[in-house]
């Protein structure tokens, strides 16, 4: 009896083992089955990728290379042609050159000034903008950009001036790239650098219409007006002249001022109701004498205050050094 269970109990564990056998033996199978058909496909990939031609092919890298050489004459001629209109650096300028330079434009500047009725509110303290460099030198790596700034400056204001402007209320500068307190030491643009000014003058509609062609014509340097703010002296519109019903307005004006009599003064003096000589009297009591025009100008006569924000604009060589190291270290970001 004990061998038949022996038998049998040896039967079911080897049913069990050669059961889980197979089991394990159809997983492997599987598995084996898939990684062979992932390797034949990357076989069939590395295949049809080995006869493909490579790219760029050597017509297109002729092509690019034709493109590239088009533009960089492009970017040449256009820089030539740019460069006739602006005043080069002085490359050779030192530290101690430049401090004794500002001091002597500013003097020059204020000599101007005063010789054209031009007033420069805080003359006592005005210095271009460059208040930092009174008692000290600039680094040498930024003299000659700052010496092009001075340049620019100098002449800016110098062109308020000759239009006739009344006065300069204020003027500062954005520090450059490398000057110390500067938010950066590097430009951004590899080949357009600029320098902003910020200034705010007085003038008539006249002189700041000057000053505007002037800038925009200049042939030393580039200026572009990046924000303007234009404020009225007289923001309210002149006074209507209303004549009575039936009756033609006579015309009175002060000799000295240019100024119209309006219809209060002219009723003052007994209009309409008085004789011509009897107006004409006491219109010139008021210091209005007869006029002929028969027209008040109404425009042009204002005083604007400006508010301007001018980038001075310098354009870099593409073949020079500095360009070059702006383009490398925009390319290593």
């Amino acid at each position: 009896m004990k061998p038949k269970i022996w038998l049998a109990t040896f039967g079911v564990i080897s049913l069990l083992l050669i059961g889980g056998a197979g089991f394990f033996c159809l997983k492997a199978k599987s598995g084996y089955d898939e990684a062979m058909g992932s390797w034949g496909d990357k076989l069939t990939q590395i295949e049809s990728l080995s006869k493909r031609v490579p790219f760029p092919s050597p017509e297109n890298t002729k092509k690019l290379e034709g493109n590239l050489k088009t533009y960089k004459a492009d970017v040449d001629a256009l820089y030539q042609n740019l460069n006739q209109f602006q005043t080069p650096l002085n490359e050779a300028i030192r530290d101690t050159e430049f401090q004794q330079l500002v001091r002597t434009k500013v003097d020059a500047l204020k000599a101007v000034a005063k010789e054209s009725d031009f007033l420069i509110v805080g003359e006592e303290d005005f210095y271009l903008g460059f208040d930092t460099y009174k008692g000290k030198i600039p680094a040498p790596d930024v003299v000659p950009t700052l010496d092009f700034e001075l340049g620019a400056i100098d002449h800016l204001i110098r062109a308020i001036i000759e239009s006739n402007a009344t006065s300069l209320l204020s003027l500062t500068r954005d520090l450059i790239p490398g000057e110390e307190g500067a938010s950066s030491n590097k430009h951004a643009d590899g080949l357009v650098h600029k320098y902003p000014v910020r200034l705010r003058f007085t003038g008539s509609h006249q002189s700041f219409q000057t000053f505007l062609n002037r800038i925009a014509n200049d042939k030393k340097f580039f200026y572009i007006v990046r924000v303007m703010k234009v404020t009225n002296s007289s923001p309210d519109p002149p006074a209507k002249l209303i004549a009575v019903a039936g009756s033609d307005v006579p015309r009175y004006k002060n000799p000295d001022t240019e100024e119209v009599a309006m219809i209060s003064q002219l009723e003052e003096a007994g209009w309409p109701t008085a004789s011509e000589s009897e107006v004409i009297a006491n219109m010139k009591l008021q210091g209005y004498e007869p006029a002929d025009e028969d027209a008040k100008v109404l425009m042009g006569q204002e005083s604007l205050e400006v508010y301007m924000i001018v980038d001075v604009v310098r354009f870099l060589d593409p073949s020079s050094k500095e360009a070059k190291e702006v383009k490398d270290d925009s390319g290593r970001k």
